[in-house]
């Protein structure tokens, strides 16, 4: 499939959606060593967006990590080509268009007052009054929304060849800017979004003064006068007008005779909600549409429940930027780590870039909004070292939950991954020539299992020492078919690595290790790199065992290369019953103190 075809089969036409994947727009660049984002913008979109492609270099060591970094890239490529299909790119933003409804507005003044000047050069205004301020309503009044708009359309076209008369001023400058500008004034006269922004605000300057088009004053006053009666005589209940007003979006007024007016109002335009108890909220939709885990949307609107209640409401047609930039600094104020800030936000775009994409919205508040996150080394996580490693070890031989016991072995002599582990079959346990190995793959598993990466699909050799241990004498008792840990139960979400984890880390805290920079699962698997660093083996053996991704190396490997190369390399590894300090065991007392100090 070409890089510039952005539109599943699938997908409405013209909505680009994520669900092909983002893997092919991740690349390796071997002449930089880095992965970047590079993505071809659609031949029939190059002249309005102004570039052929997007190319971005990305942080991301691995291609999990690169993909990751790039989702919100890709969302925004999809936000641009949508925009730009509809005719509303470049944006233009609230500010340009306050300032150009302004200028329009001062003009007009001006050019009002030049039509009805005297013989002898001095101004008579409509009402027969000497002061600009003074002019009666009437003579400010254009006849209908056609004269609004060809008014406004001239003002666009012709502003270059006037001057305004008073003093320069920076609304007056920003405004000559933009209208001396042939390429932007030609993007906005092409933008309907724009356009009908722009003309509603010069409506409301204009309606301000004016009260409405020629005639609508009185009409208005009339139907002001008539629904106070109705009000009056308990003819229509004022909660509905209120609920309608508050719940309806702005609607342009129509030239058309206006319909006799009903005591029952129609029904309000409801607004976008991130959460809803009925389940027809945004967060279902983007679920829907994207096929996200059932975890994630937890996630989604646990991290939403955070912002609707810190703003103090739940409607995304009300949420601005300043809201969303005042919520960021609330977190950080109150040490939210800076991970988990850059991830609320993260998830809060996705959310605003689908509902823009789908156009439940025009455009996302959360755009501009930035938050980078510093690293921390205080949270850098750190491998086991070996008298914690020993302590834990031996504190499961004291088990009799089967994932309790075995665990924490299997990850600390395999480096595995916790879910890898966790979700494991008793026949993923098997030996490939002379070595028994650990099959982490999805054959076995459940229909909606996933691996972190291409790279996890592994056959990872067993240390000797899990061997000795009884590991083999375990797994042959179990049933042929059936997990390797029967007694670990999936959590509400499926996940069994989500109850180990629940398990195992209060577990771990509980024997005295507290540093909060060593992850009680994960931790192992830092402890095996430093091994495979101190021996040292070859990088692609290291990602071959760690299920780390791999750019053109093959991760199937066989069973020369079990024998030959990943065998070898676990057995020199060392276990941490092998390594004793020069002071014996006296390394195993106060892991407080060890945490504090470190």
């Amino acid at each position: 499939m070409p890089l510039d075809q952005v539109v599943d089969e699938g997908a409405e036409a013209g909505h680009p959606k994520r669900a092909c994947g983002i893997s092919r727009y991740v690349l390796w660049r071997p002449d930089k060593q880095r992965w970047w984002f590079r993505r071809r913008v659609p031949g029939y979109l190059v002249a309005i967006i102004g570039k052929p492609e997007w190319r971005r270099t990305l942080a991301g060591r691995s291609r999990a990590d690169a993909e990751h970094e790039a989702i919100p890239v890709l969302d925004e490529t999809n936000r641009i080509i949508a925009l730009a299909e509809r005719g509303n790119w470049p944006p233009i933003s609230d500010d340009t268009i306050d300032d150009l409804s302004l200028g329009w507005w001062r003009l007009f003044q001006l050019d009002r007052s030049r039509q009805i000047r005297n013989s002898d050069g001095s101004f008579v205004w409509p009402n027969g009054r000497d002061r600009l301020d003074d002019i009666e309503p009437k003579g400010w009044a254009l006849a209908s929304e056609d004269d609004l708009s060809r008014s406004v359309r001239q003002f666009l076209t012709r502003a270059r060849e006037w001057r305004h008369p008073q003093a320069p001023d920076e609304i007056r400058d920003r405004t000559e800017a933009l209208l001396c500008d042939p390429k932007r004034l030609a993007q906005l006269l092409k933008q309907k979004d724009a356009m009908a922004r722009l003309m509603r605000q010069c409506r409301i300057l204009h309606h301000e003064a004016a009260g409405g088009y020629l005639g609508e004053g009185e009409d208005r006053n009339g139907a002001t006068s008539r629904i106070l009666d109705m009000i009056e005589k308990l003819e229509i209940d004022p909660r509905q007008l209120l609920a309608a007003i508050e719940g309806r979006k702005y609607l342009a007024p129509t030239h058309a005779p206006a319909a006799a007016m009903s005591p029952v109002p129609t029904t309000p335009l409801l607004p976008v909600k991130f959460n809803d108890t009925e389940g027809d909220d945004l967060i279902a939709k983007w679920a829907t549409w994207r096929k996200v885990r059932p975890k994630t949307v937890y996630e989604a609107r646990r991290i939403m429940r955070k912002l609707t209640d810190f703003v103090g409401q739940d409607d995304l047609t009300r949420l601005a930027r300043a809201d969303i930039e005042r919520w960021i600094e609330h977190l950080d104020q109150q040490g939210a780590a800076p991970k988990t800030v850059a991830g609320h936000l993260l998830t809060l775009k996705t959310l605003t870039n689908f509902a823009v994409e789908k156009e439940i919205l025009a455009d996302s508040p959360a755009t501009r909004v930035n938050y980078r996150a510093k690293p921390n080394p205080r949270t850098k996580i750190r491998a086991y070292r070996d008298h914690e490693a020993r302590t834990v070890l031996e504190a499961t031989r004291r088990e009799d939950k089967d994932y309790m016991r075995w665990i924490p072995w299997i990850c600390c002599f395999t480096g595995a991954r916790l879910d890898e582990v966790a979700g494991a079959a008793s026949r993923d346990v098997e030996r490939v020539g002379r070595y028994w190995t650990l099959n982490i793959r999805l054959d076995h598993r459940a229909a909606d299992a996933s691996i972190k990466n291409v790279g996890s699909e592994r056959r990872v050799p067993l240390h000797p020492k899990l061997i000795e241990e009884g590991f083999l004498d375990y797994v042959n008792s179990l049933p042929k078919d059936g997990p390797l840990f029967p007694s670990l139960r999936p959590d509400k979400f499926g996940s069994k690595a989500g109850t180990a984890t629940k398990k195992i880390g209060p577990f771990v805290r509980a024997l005295g290790i507290i540093d909060k920079r060593l992850s009680p699962n994960h931790s192992w698997r830092h402890r095996l790199i430093e091994e495979f660093r101190r021996i040292p083996v070859r990088e692609d053996i290291e990602h071959a065992i760690t299920g780390h991704s791999q750019e053109g190396t093959a991760p199937d490997y066989g069973e020369y290369s079990i024998n030959t190369m990943l065998g070898p390399a676990i057995d020199q590894t060392r276990s941490p019953f092998d390594i004793r300090s020069e002071d014996g065991d006296a390394d195993k007392g106060n892991f407080v103190a060890v945490a504090a100090a470190d």
